[in-house]
């Protein structure tokens, strides 16, 4: 050999490396492997693996220090990757990136007194029967300490976890998470690569972070009020690790989770139409669309309706109906909203009646309170000069104390009478008109959905036009 590689600059080494060049003198790039920075050796290592470029066993063992058989399970062997940050004895933070393999014969580490720090992580994976052997570690940089530990182990626990989140700390063969140094400086690290720092300031073991980014589904709770404090969070929700949880690992806090609409006049309508949305996009962006709402919603049915629409996607979700009389919350459970969705082939608790005129537009007046809304709708639509049928909906029995068990049961065939009065007649425009308990104008709005024109009136000292049911679709398709 004429020249040695370890004496390149090492941007012209990697540039080789990657472009293909040196796959023919790999086996002799190995033989300075010591000569080499962490950096170069992690690059080496990555690429023979992701290429499957051929590399002398008898040298790659000489060189780690290995039995050729714990050097072929490096070479073979499926691989993980994992990130953490770590501040060098100068201060200087950075991101380090990490390679593991598992079960090799021998614990190998290409950074010098490591190796002693992979064992914790072993016996933690071992006790879960996830590990036989060892694990072979590379690194792209000098690091001192275990602070890798946490990240390591959870790129072999969970595949859960999403790329803008990093770990740092050290852990036990037990799974506990222990302390370590430099969490300030390490988390502006994070910040600068756009990532979100989980350290052991909000975690005490590394079930807390696989079993929470292992949930199919979040829970979440929602608060519309509009006066703050009725109700608060605690009021209908006891899940506290929950709402630490979304603290630490999401930064969203109680604030976040309770929207206070105040008097609902002229725009402000659609100014706490578009905060909800936003709301629930921030939750699901950071969830990774496993949010499962949990609403409470004190306002006027309207807004109710709304905010149904708005989130009307597949993904279950529960509303809960405050009982005046028992001072208690009820919770109403939706698997699917296909449920609500689906044409009711028999109509157990509610009754319609469809009243005809020449009219393009639909009047969908919904019942369920203690008072008849039929003909302050019917002024209305005459004194806005709106040409409409009209359909009255309403339950068979109990109007105004409607029991919380049939509150979906109720919605579901409201939604289907809807759906069934339009399948007869094209309408231009359809009004809805709402007197009934806010969670039936919330689950109609998820039933009913953004794909038609028309209106939401809401009633105070007589009807008004509050939102366009296009208004609330623009928001929907807005990316």
């Amino acid at each position: 050999m004429l020249y040695s590689f370890s004496s390149f600059k090492e941007e012209d080494l990697l540039g080789f490396l990657h472009s293909g060049e040196l796959n023919e003198h790999i086996t002799d790039v190995f033989r300075e492997f010591h000569e080499l920075s962490p950096f170069v050796q992690f690059e080496l290592i990555k690429y023979v693996k992701e290429k499957s470029v051929y590399v002398d066993v008898h040298v790659l063992s000489k060189v780690l220090g290995t039995s050729q058989k714990t050097a072929e399970e490096i070479l073979r062997g499926e691989f993980k990757f994992f990130t953490f940050p770590a501040v060098s004895t100068q201060g200087f933070s950075q991101m380090v990136q990490g390679m593991v393999i598992k079960d090799t014969s021998q614990r190998v580490c290409n950074v010098e007194g490591i190796k002693r720090h992979i064992k914790p992580v072993e016996d933690l994976l071992k006790s879960r029967g996830l590990l036989k052997d060892h694990l072979s570690v590379f690194l792209n940089s000098y690091i001192t300490g275990k602070s890798f530990q946490l990240s390591l182990a959870l790129s072999l626990l969970t595949e859960k976890v999403p790329d803008r989140f990093c770990f740092t700390g050290g852990v036990d063969a037990k799974g506990n998470v222990q302390a370590v140094d430099n969490i300030p400086q390490k988390e502006k690290a994070c910040r600068s690569f756009g990532k979100r720092l989980i350290s052991p300031v909000s975690v005490r073991t590394v079930d807390d972070i696989v079993d929470w980014f292992s949930k199919p589904f979040v829970d979440v709770p929602f608060v519309i009020t509009k006066e703050r404090g009725r109700p608060n969070i605690g009021d209908f929700w006891e899940e506290e690790h929950a709402l630490k949880n979304l603290r630490h690992f999401h930064e969203i806090t109680e604030e976040d989770l309770i929207l206070e609409t105040g008097q609902l006049e002229g725009q402000k309508w659609q100014e706490v139409c578009i905060e909800f949305i936003n709301r629930i996009r921030r939750l699901d962006s950071e969830l990774s669309d496993r949010l499962r709402l949990n609403l409470v919603i004190n306002g006027p049915t309207a807004l109710a309706m709304a905010f149904g629409i708005l989130y009307s996607h597949t993904r279950p979700f529960r509303i809960f109906h405050y009982s005046n009389s028992e001072k208690k919350y009820y919770p109403v459970d939706v698997s699917n909203t296909r449920e609500l969705k689906e044409r009711v082939k028999e109509y157990i608790y509610t009754d319609a009646q469809l009243e005809s005129s020449d009219g393009e537009d639909l009047a969908v007046i919904i019942r369920g309170a203690h008072h008849d809304p039929t003909g302050d709708v019917k002024a209305y639509l005459k004194k806005e000069g709106i040409s409409a049928d009209i359909l009255v909906l309403s339950p068979k029995e109990k109007e105004g104390n409607i029991p919380p068990n049939q509150l979906k049961d109720i919605a579901r065939e409201y939604a289907s009478h809807i759906q069934s009065a339009r399948a007869q007649k094209h309408y231009e425009n359809i009004h809805f008109f709402l007197s009934t308990p806010v969670v039936i104008g919330y689950l109609i709005g998820v039933a009913f959905g953004h794909y038609s024109n028309g209106y939401i009136h809401n009633y105070k000292s007589g009807y008004e036009r509050v939102l366009s049911l296009e208004f609330l679709r623009d928001l929907i398709e807005k990316a």
